[in-house]
């Protein structure tokens, strides 16, 4: 009886392992992490913004997903970054942008930033990210 009884409480437990981290999904749950290459690829998963980003990631790909802005809280997240994709996205460019592009303050550098293009304001719709 004390085997069954064991048996039980082990499967109980993984049940309630498993259900608990199945609860704690991040939004980045829906990338796929490279931890060998320490990237997190999160290609047109459809984000609208820079979701948490797991310690150790140092390569971020969101090409291709609805991200119009980077707020201060992204750039925070991107800060860990040594690399960073952004292309097709419909982004505004703005001073946060700005600062991004040119690698100011310890943020990571934007790896294809040749083809980007604003998507807003107006005055700067369909202009190269790197011609600002």
């Amino acid at each position: 009886m004390g085997g069954a009884w064991r048996m039980h409480i082990l499967v109980l437990l993984c049940c309630v392992f498993i259900i608990s981290t199945n609860g704690k999904k991040s939004a980045s749950s829906r990338c796929r992490v490279r931890r060998f290459e320490k990237k997190l690829d999160c290609r047109g998963v459809g984000f609208s913004r820079i979701p948490k980003i797991d310690k150790g990631i140092l390569i971020a790909d969101f090409t291709d997903n609805h991200i119009t802005h980077l707020t201060k809280e992204d750039l925070g997240r991107l800060r860990k970054l040594q690399k960073v994709y952004l292309n097709g996205n419909p982004l505004h460019c703005d001073c946060n942008l700005e600062r991004l592009r040119l690698g100011r303050k310890n943020l990571p550098v934007i790896q294809d930033v040749d083809n980007i293009q604003c998507k807003t304001p107006y005055h700067l719709r369909d202009k190269p990210l790197n011609s600002l």
